[in-house]
């Protein structure tokens, strides 16, 4: 049985806390309330390990390990290798992604400040219909 918007787990990595909030909100109103939430690179290869999130949205530019680089560890670890990433980012515009959802090689964006109707296309992108 596929799982429903309430049973998906969810982890936002930001080091942004206003940001963190933000899309934490714009998911519930969107139906999810499973969210996990990380401040920075370490704390999401943790919560990823621990939690197996069925999503993850991960801040582009932080300090220390950026969103990339996150990226890169996480597939390189068996039981986090397939969990879908959406980059979140402000160094391109909605406009620029475009409205598709946006995969840009094969990777998922959503820019930032983050715009509800995006964030749904975004997650279907990775997710399939749900």
């Amino acid at each position: 049985m596929a799982k429903t918007r309430q049973d998906l787990k969810i982890l936002i990595v930001d080091d942004d806390e206003k940001s963190l909030k933000l899309l934490e909100a714009k998911l519930n109103i969107l139906g999810f309330k499973r969210i996990l939430k990380a401040n920075n690179g370490d704390e999401c290869m943790s919560l990823s390990q621990e939690e197996l999130p069925d999503l993850i949205f991960l801040d582009i530019v932080m300090p220390g390990l950026d969103g990339g680089d996150i990226a890169k560890k996480l597939s390189e670890i068996e039981k986090t290798k397939d969990i879908p990433v959406i980059f979140a980012t402000v160094l391109i515009t909605s406009k620029e992604i475009g409205s598709s959802g946006s995969e840009i090689e094969g990777k998922i964006f959503i820019a930032k400040p983050y715009d509800t109707e995006k964030i749904e296309q975004a997650i279907r992108v990775a997710l399939g219909d749900m």
